[in-house]
């Protein structure tokens, strides 16, 4: 087994990839089937890129922007004294923008009930899938933990708010 290059690529991307499914589920991708219909609601598209540049939105992000970004990862702490396991955690931020608060909140409350698994087939343990194959990594879990909405204070054309994970990825660590 050896350590995954750019591993923080394949956490973020493990849960990009659960939240984008499970939105598409309950029909936030639908333009004919919208929750609270497309005049109180903007359909999803997603994007990596940070979505907030000096209080004042990016370029390109408006309604119905969902943007799922990786926050400084911490340090790798050893789980077992002299064992191989250990643990890092991610902090992952998803930035939704809606045109009213009501879909806004109903947004980030879909979001955060997704990364609880509290809808069927979704769970807070997961394993880490390696992007290039799409198999997951040898050994390679993750807690989703942590789960929180932020409102913040910034006056913008639209209403945001930002739903705040760890990616807590427990792993095996390469020895030399």
């Amino acid at each position: 087994m050896t350590y995954p290059r750019h591993a923080s690529r394949h956490v973020l991307a493990t849960v990009t990839n659960i939240v984008t499914a499970q939105l598409a589920i309950l029909d936030w991708d639908d333009d004919t089937n919208l929750p609270f219909g497309p005049r109180f609601a903007a359909p999803v598209t997603f994007t990596d890129a940070p979505a907030i540049a000096a209080d004042r939105l990016a370029d390109g992000v408006g309604p119905g922007t969902v943007s799922i970004t990786l926050g400084p990862e911490l340090y790798p702490e050893e789980q077992e004294l002299g064992g191989p396991s250990s643990r890092q955690d991610y902090p992952i931020f998803v930035d939704l923008f809606q045109p009213t608060y009501a879909a806004c909140t109903a947004l980030a409350n879909d979001v955060r009930d997704t990364l609880l698994g509290r809808f069927p087939g979704t769970r807070r343990h997961i394993s880490v899938v390696d992007q290039t194959d799409g198999d997951p990594i040898d050994g390679w879990t993750c807690e989703l933990s942590d789960v929180e909405i932020v409102r913040p204070e910034v006056r913008l054309p639209v209403f945001w708010q930002v739903v705040k994970v760890t990616a807590e990825v427990y792993f095996p660590e390469v020895q030399y």
